[in-house]
């Protein structure tokens, strides 16, 4: 029979939600204490889960705080507004609000989501939490932030064409609609992450692995196959994330070129040469 220490959790990391199998040094354990009186015949499992970090936390916090306003304020007409968002629908991105001098509509818009429903702001801040922390804890708050930023903006500048081009033919649909979520930057974390841990794996439920290359294509799949069935903003700005997350992590992954550092140059010793008289005797000085 081995013991106790040894016969815990072989299936470490196989259950739980997407499990990133480099996550972080924290763990949380759901599992139940291993005596030495078990069958150890016994399967047991440890949830491991990343610690989440604190840029991730706060853009968490900060989408689930508005979400709760907004099911607050839904319907409620107050401020003018008539969708589901209630007054909140003056933070949305409408590309032809935009035109007409709202331009604080380009930064808000990501904190929103569908207050009808839970389903996109979980799935966003378990993106946060679970592949947005190990970026941050290997590339740093700086170079996530600037990730998060700019698939924003691409996604942003990429609504605005796909409403000029659409509304010339006469489709308005992304021109007058509605963009709300940070579908731009959750798709650019889970690219990105994809991209950066290719070989590596993810657990969903313990029921089946995805490497981090697979993850990056069936991503790509449902954001053409969104595209193809609904021509929305956010399917446009998740488009624009799709291309940011690849190109962001190969312009970081270039090597800097280091800064020569300037060595102090030590002179050697001046040696004098001393010519002898032949017998072995020297004109050394007493």
């Amino acid at each position: 029979t081995l013991p106790a220490a040894q016969r815990v959790r072989k299936l470490t990391g196989r259950c739980g939600a997407l499990l990133p199998s480099c996550g972080l040094g924290a763990t949380a354990s759901l599992s139940r204490p291993v005596s030495d009186n078990d069958d150890p015949q016994e399967r047991y499992v440890q949830v491991m889960l990343p610690r989440i970090t604190r840029a991730m936390k706060l853009l968490s916090v900060v989408c689930g705080v508005v979400w709760l306003l907004e099911v607050l304020a839904s319907n409620t007409g107050i401020g003018g507004a008539t969708s589901a968002l209630g007054v909140f629908e003056w933070l949305a991105l409408v590309p032809a609000r935009v035109l007409h001098g709202e331009v604080w509509r380009v930064v808000t818009h990501p904190f929103l989501h569908d207050p009808q429903g839970a389903v996109a702001i979980l799935f966003n801040v378990v993106t946060f939490w679970l592949l947005g922390s190990p970026l941050e804890h290997e590339w740093g708050t700086r170079r996530v932030v600037h990730l998060l930023g700019v698939s924003t903006l691409a996604g942003v500048a990429l609504v605005m064409v796909a409403a000029f081009a659409l509304a010339a033919f006469g489709d308005r649909r992304v021109m007058d609609g509605v963009t709300i979520s940070p579908s731009a930057a959750s798709t650019a974390l889970v690219v990105a992450w994809g991209v950066a841990h290719a070989e590596d794996s993810l657990s969903f439920f313990g029921l089946a692995q995805l490497r981090g290359k697979h993850l990056v294509w069936i991503t790509a799949a449902f954001v053409v196959l969104g595209l193809v069935m609904q021509r929305s903003g956010g399917n446009v700005a998740s488009l624009a994330g799709l291309g940011v997350g690849a190109v962001f992590h190969r312009w970081r992954a270039k090597p800097t070129r280091k800064r020569k550092t300037a060595h102090p140059v030590v002179s050697a010793p001046r040696l004098r040469v001393i010519k002898g008289d032949g017998d072995g005797s020297s004109n050394l000085p007493n």
